[in-house]
């Protein structure tokens, strides 16, 4: 198989709107140009879809059919063409708050284990003078 040049500038030309046609991840650095039939030499704009790095390897690995690529590519066109614009941020909005909570417990989790076993060699030592 030869790789034809040029299926980035085409696939941005048909989909503008470059976000990974599985997850909607847009940022550009992380984006592949999939070809669905698995003919790199095959720049049709029907065979190129945008994917990210992770989704184009399950892709390759046979875990997307074609058509949900495709359909997916077109929810995604359409909907930025009606004004929408992504926002991850709404995943991260709680992520510092959970991550201080979940070390906090731990700690304390800690502290009762440490507690416990304090509290059961006292009763094994305090056992065996009997």
């Amino acid at each position: 198989m030869t790789r034809a040049p040029g299926a980035r500038k085409i696939c941005k030309a048909h989909y503008p709107y470059m976000c990974c046609s599985i997850c909607g991840l847009s940022m550009e650095a992380v984006l592949d140009v999939a070809h669905l039939d698995q003919d790199p030499s095959n720049n049709n704009p029907d065979n190129l879809a945008w994917l990210c790095k992770t989704h184009h390897r399950m892709f390759d690995c046979g875990l997307y059919p074609v058509g949900g690529i495709k359909m997916l590519q077109e929810h995604w066109q359409q909907w930025h063409a009606k004004g929408a614009v992504a926002d991850h941020s709404i995943y991260m909005k709680d992520a510092g708050i959970k991550a201080a909570r979940t070390r906090k417990r731990k700690i304390a989790a800690k502290k009762a284990v440490a507690t416990r076993m304090a509290a059961t060699k006292t009763t094994l030592e305090k056992d065996d003078e009997i």
